[in-house]
This record gives structure tokens, C-alpha cells and sequence, in this order.
């Protein structure tokens, strides 16, 4: 049985292929696009899924969508009374409501004009693709799981179990009441894109303080507090006066947030005020209590000691920091917790839908590599229309962690391409992770983006616990936790203001390139982590293929390029390559 799931609304758009129960790849449309966050339909990546595997079109059993259009058009657009739609001066029926609506009603029809897809369709609800796509990673047979984000149909947070395979609801919390619509709203009004800049205030809440006053009143904490609210009968209830939606995102907060706080940040400006700082703050803060709060409920109901997380609240890994004082058995943070990986629950549930055996056939899922791998071809083919120099080596791995122990940043381009927003050492940037002035310059020169935002430390997963106050592993860098301060020296690039980092653990048998590198770099320096940041430069997603590498070496100030077993290298690379040892030539 071959069924693709497909995730075709709203963001981060993408596709995956099952096997029976077997994932063969997964890719969001953004990677084959080149369009940062693509929400299109992801033909381009279907069709990307069919050359590869040979197929045609209806040689697929079944296409499952995550997202249910005739619910979501009841839930969000039909909803609400006559009085209600008068509240909103015809705001809410906007030109982009018209055009969303008409869209959804007309999807199915379209897309099988377009494809010319003859077999089974399904459409399966938001949020259990998000849960289901978590919990069969995992490979729990039960487990608590939960899903947090900003809207499916209309359910903006999911606490549920599933038990082989069969899912059971908890509790449900409906839009607007939602955790992921307020982190976008203040997204937006502190100056950032409001759909891919969630993970920027993030690192900027590190540097405010949200015990400060405010107007010589309440603390910042304070007034989040009546933002988001915690009642008698509600985990959390959302005071909508705050905000212009449900009824219309112009603008996201309303005109009372923007009298107390002040007029909208200017995305153009480079300065971040105290004030500013001490929103992030207050509003990471809020987001880190009831998240806690929403899984401590799932897990008093529950009884379960397996947690699965999943949705893009989920990504806020300083959040998911604060899970490793709970007493849980396993955590698993789906590493495409984002609507991407609607596109996994998809498939799966649909898998489940029909097959005919129903015993419980999961099993855990220790990567995230779905994507696009690389032949030696299309990397030669890719180097012979540029004029880079380049060489092939048998040991690229010592290569690399020599030009890291000599302070030079590289491209790491290797295997299967990540599914998901984290580069986890296939499509990566890495360097050495004690030395402030090349987190420094990487921030500046090569991603160009604010200098407080923080890179990741990838560890060979035996160390971790010598360096880092961690109790779950952390294979997907979701989770935050603090340094030990004996061990500072050896972080310095990889630590954020805050004390903490975003940990990605490395193991053999998940990444034995990756892992033969770390542990070469160990043998060099005796420090068993590299900095590891994703392949991009600005307002451009990760490399996908060779030519998306390539392309953007040309670009930016990487020092070194390896794809495969090829180092790459522009002419005025070479004597440097002597000076670091490597006499190639």
C-alpha cells in the first residue's frame, strides 16, 4: 500500500510517502521552491516524491490531507452570529477570507482536475494529524499526547491519548483562545514576520526582564497574566480585547494593546529597547507557565508516563526546557512539529484507515533524515558550471574537523535532507563552539540576522551529561537546558544570554558522519560538540540538492564547502588550506 499525505493549507505546505507503515521521505514544499515558508500546494514537491520512487500518480492507494475544508470554513468563517459580524464592520469578510473560503470549498475538485488522481481521498482533522504524526514517531505503544498551535479547524490545543493507535480526547481548547495566535500577534507587533519569527523573540525574551513595572503599575508578568488568563474552569482563556482577531489579523493587536504599550516596533530599526526586551520576556514567560500547565492537566488525567508533543508551540524549546523537571518516563518532541509534519499524521492515519491487519506495527523513529539525498553526479555536474576549486577525500570527516579546530567555518552537505526546521548535521553550518567571535561573525556576516540569536550545540550523546543539566535526550535540538558553569569556556558560542542552549544529542547509529566528525574534533580540541546552525542564508530556506549548496556558497562568507566527499573551495581558499595543515595540491 503506497499513500502519500499531503499538508496543503495555511504554511510550511509539504508531502510524505508511506510504505504500508514505513516513511520513505518527506519534504516541505519550501526546500524544492525556494520560497521561505511556502504555503502553496506542494505539487513541486509531489512531483519531486514520483520521479524519485518511479511512480505515477495513481499508483498511489491514497492521498490523505491534514485539515478538513468544510470544517474549517463552518468553524472559522461561518461561526459566528449575526451580532458578532456586525462587532466587525465587515473586517472579517475580507478579500483574503472570501479567497480562503473559496479555495477550501473548490480544493478537492481542483486537485483532481490537476493530477488527475483517480483513488481513494481523504481529508482527516488538523490537529490528530499533528498527534498522530508525533505519537508514530515515537514509537509508544500509549502515550499522552498533546498538540499546541494557533488554528486547525478551529482547535488551537489538543490534550488526547493514543493507545494502539486509537486516539481518545482529553480536552480540547478552541480558537481564540489559542497560546500559538498570541506569540504571533506580539510576534508582529515587536517588528518580525509573524508566521516564521516565533523562534526570534524567543532568543530575545532571554535579555528582558519581565519582573520590571510598567507605567510605574503592574510588572510586565502582570498584565500578560490578564492577557492570557488561568480561571477556575479553563487551563487558559485568552482576553481578546487585547487583539483585532477573530475577526480580522490586520494589525493583530488592538488599539487598547497599543494604547498601554505603545505604538508597533518598525521591522526596519535595529534597535530593541528595554521595553521591548521585557515584552519578549513577559510574554515567553506566560507561554512557559501554561504550557506547563496545559501538560501537568494531560498528565493528572492521563496517568500516562510517555509524552508526545507536537504542533508549533512545540518548537519553543525553551519551553520544552522546563519539561525535565516532570516526572515522565519519555518525552518525544516531534522534530516537524510544525504544520509540516501534518503531512506525516496524514499518511499514517490514513494507513490505519485501511489496512487490514490491526496489530500494533510502530516503532520508533530516531531521525528526521526523509528528505532529498545527493549522487556524486549531481555534485560534479553542479561544480562544472561554476569555478570553484574542489577535491575528493577518503576521510572527509578529518578534513572537516581540522578546518573547525583552525577556526574556519564550513558547509556540511550530507545524505538525506532534514524534514523539519532544524539542519540536525545533513544541510548544516557548523564551527567550533568556544569562541564568541565566530558566533559573532556568523551572525553578522553569513546569516545576517540579530545578534542575539542563539546556534545550537550538536554532542555526542555519551557526553551530554557532563556538559549540560539534561534528563530526556534531545536528538531534534528542541529542547533548552542550562550549562554547567565548569564547562562555560568550552560553550562560548553555543551559549545564550539566559545560560542555556538548544541541545542536539548525536549518536552513531542516527548520524555516523556526523558523529565521526564531533568525535574527531574531540580528539583534536577534547571538546566533544560543534556549533551547528542550519545551511540558509537570510530569508532563504535550508539547502535542499547540490545546487541549492553550491548556490549558496557562492553567496555567503562560508569558508569551506563539503558535499559528500568533496571539499569545495573558492581560489583565494587555497593558501589557507596549507596553513591549516591540508597540502592537497
Amino acid at each position: 500500500m503506497l499513500i502519500i499525505g499531503i499538508h496543503y493549507y495555511g504554511h510550511s505546505t509539504s508531502v510524505a510517502l508511506f510504505k504500508n507503515n514505513k516513511i520513505l521521505f518527506a519534504i516541505e514544499e519550501e526546500r524544492v521552491s525556494r520560497i521561505k515558508n511556502d504555503g502553496s500546494i506542494p505539487f513541486k514537491s509531489m512531483q519531486l516524491l514520483l520521479n524519485k520512487f518511479k511512480l505515477k500518480i495513481n499508483d498511489i492507494s491514497a492521498i490523505c490531507f491534514a485539515t478538513i475544508p468544510e470544517e474549517l470554513i463552518k468553524e472559522k468563517y461561518l461561526k459566528f452570529t449575526y451580532e458578532e459580524y456586525e462587532k466587525a464592520k465587515n473586517i472579517f469578510f475580507e478579500d483574503k477570507s472570501l479567497e480562503n473560503i473559496k479555495f477550501l470549498n473548490k480544493f478537492k475538485n481542483f486537485f483532481i482536475e490537476k493530477t488527475g488522481y483517480k483513488n481513494k481521498i481523504f481529508f482527516f482533522n488538523h490537529h490528530q494529524c499533528h498527534l498522530m504524526a508525533s505519537y508514530y514517531l515515537s514509537g509508544y505503544k500509549s502515550a499522552l499526547c498533546i498538540s499546541i498551535d494557533g488554528l486547525g479547524e478551529i482547535e488551537s490545543t489538543v490534550i488526547s491519548t493514543i493507545k494502539n493507535n486509537k486516539y481518545k480526547l482529553i480536552k480540547s481548547i478552541n480558537y481564540p483562545n489559542s497560546l500559538g495566535k498570541v506569540y504571533e500577534a506580539i510576534t508582529d507587533y515587536l517588528g518580525f514576520n509573524h508566521s516564521t519569527s516565533a523562534g526570534t523573540v524567543m532568543a530575545l525574551a532571554a535579555l528582558g526582564n519581565y519582573k520590571k513595572k510598567i507605567n510605574n503599575k503592574k510588572t510586565y508578568y502582570q498584565i500578560f497574566k490578564e492577557i492570557i488568563k488561568k480561571t477556575p474552569t479553563d487551563i487558559y482563556k485568552v482576553d481578546t480585547t487585547w487583539f483585532n482577531y477573530p475577526y480580522s489579523r490586520e494589525g493583530w493587536v488592538s488599539k487598547k494593546f497599543l494604547k498601554f504599550f505603545g505604538p508597533r516596533r518598525n521591522p526596519k530599526s535595529k534597535i530593541f529597547t528595554e521595553h521591548h526586551k521585557n515584552i519578549a520576556s513577559a510574554l515567553q514567560k506566560r507561554f512557559e507557565d501554561i504550557y506547563l500547565e496545559i501538560i501537568k492537566f494531560g498528565i493528572k488525567r492521563s496517568k500516562l508516563k510517555n509524552l508526545t508533543l507536537s504542533g508549533g508551540c512545540a518548537l519553543n524549546c525553551k519551553a520544552n526546557g522546563e519539561l525535565n523537571g516532570l516526572k515522565l518516563n519519555n518525552i518525544y518532541i516531534q522534530p516537524a512539529s510544525g504544520d509540516a509534519g501534518l503531512s506525516i499524521g496524514a499518511a499514517k492515519i490514513g494507513y490505519e484507515l485501511l489496512k487490514k491487519n490491526k496489530k500494533f506495527d510502530n516503532k520508533e523513529i530516531i531521525h528526521t533524515y526523509f528528505g532529498s539525498n545527493i549522487s556524486d553526479n549531481e555534485i560534479l555536474s553542479n561544480l562544472n558550471k561554476r569555478k570553484f576549486k574542489f577535491i575528493k577525500c577518503n576521510n572527509i570527516e578529518e578534513v572537516a574537523a581540522n578546518l573547525i579546530y583552525k577556526n574556519k567555518i564550513i558547509g556540511w552537505v550530507q545524505g538525506k535532507s532534514e524534514f523539519g526546521p532544524r539542519a540536525l548535521g545533513n544541510r548544516s553550518i557548523i564551527a567550533r563552539p568556544d569562541s564568541k567571535e565566530i558566533k559573532n561573525y556568523i551572525n553578522s556576516k553569513i546569516k545576517k540576522r540579530e545578534y542575539f540569536r542563539p546556534f545550537a550545540p550538536a554532542i555526542l550523546k555519551d557526553e551530554a551529561s557532563k556538559y549540560y543539566k539534561l534528563n530526556f535526550d534531545s536528538p531534534f535540538m528542541l529542547m533548552a537546558c542550562k550549562i554547567k558553569n565548569e564547562k562555560r569556556k568550552q560553550l562560548l558560542g553555543t551559549i545564550h544570554f539566559d545560560n542555556t542552549a538548544r541541545v542536539q544529542t548525536v549518536t552513531k547509529k542516527t548520524n555516523l558522519k556526523f558523529f565521526n566528525l564531533i568525535k574527531a574534533f574531540q580528539k583534536k580540541s577534547g571538546i566533544p560538540i560543534v556549533l551547528n546552525t542550519s545551511f540558509n542564508g537570510k530569508g532563504v530556506p535550508i539547502v535542499n540538492n547540490a545546487k541549492d549548496a553550491i548556490d549558496e556558497f557562492a553567496c555567503i562568507k562560508l569558508d569551506f564547502l563539503i558535499i559528500n566527499d568533496f571539499l569545495i573551495f573558492k581560489k583565494n581558499k587555497i593558501k589557507n588550506l596549507k596553513k591549516v595543515g591540508l597540502n592537497l595540491f
